[in-house]
């Protein structure tokens, strides 16, 4: 084998000192030397899939969190029900929506109930505040209208009034120019 690789050596360079000259030159290493490398890297390794798989984790726990609460819009949704569903503590589910979302899991159930009240709103105007607050889970549709008015700036009916007004102004644009200036 060794004069195999010597014969390969001299018809691609030549010269055989050539080939003992890179050999001197390559570093070498010690048995003990090398499996300390090869420790150096396991460790680097095992910490940079740990760190991922702690991320892919909390980010998988937290999308079961949202679907969870998305597809139960319509109850009235707690942090302990929540926890129970993950398999979590109810303190490790709180300190994840903090840390991740900067929010706390009750503002963040709000915050869906009332994308969910706008969409309805818009969709369906001829709902009344209280079918719409029944079905987002809020038996007092007093305390839903005021949910509403404490995060959107104004309360439902007023924000579906509001919502009227611009998306008609918006359809009078639409129309041609030469229908907005016939007489």
């Amino acid at each position: 084998m060794d004069t195999k690789i010597l014969e390969e050596w001299k018809e691609k360079v030549g010269s055989p000192e050539k080939l003992i000259i890179a050999y001197l030159k390559t570093p070498s290493f010690s048995k003990a030397q090398i499996a300390n490398i090869q420790s150096l890297f396991q460790l680097m390794v095992d910490y940079i899939v740990s760190q991922n798989m702690i991320v892919i984790k909390k980010n998988m726990t937290l999308e079961k969190i949202m679907y969870y609460v998305n597809t139960h819009l319509h109850e009235n949704i707690t942090i302990d029900e929540v926890s129970r569903y993950i398999n979590k503590s109810v303190s490790s589910l709180s300190h994840l929506f903090t840390s991740l979302l900067k929010k706390s899991f009750k503002h963040y159930v709000i915050e869906c109930k009332l994308k969910k009240a706008e969409e309805l709103l818009l969709e369906h105007p001829e709902m009344t505040i209280v079918e719409i607050a029944d079905q987002l889970g809020y038996d007092d549709p007093y305390y839903f209208s005021r949910l509403f008015k404490k995060y959107k700036g104004l309360p439902p009916s007023e924000y579906l009034k509001q919502s009227y007004i611009f998306y008609s102004q918006k359809d009078v644009f639409k129309e041609p120019l030469e229908k907005k200036l016939t007489f």
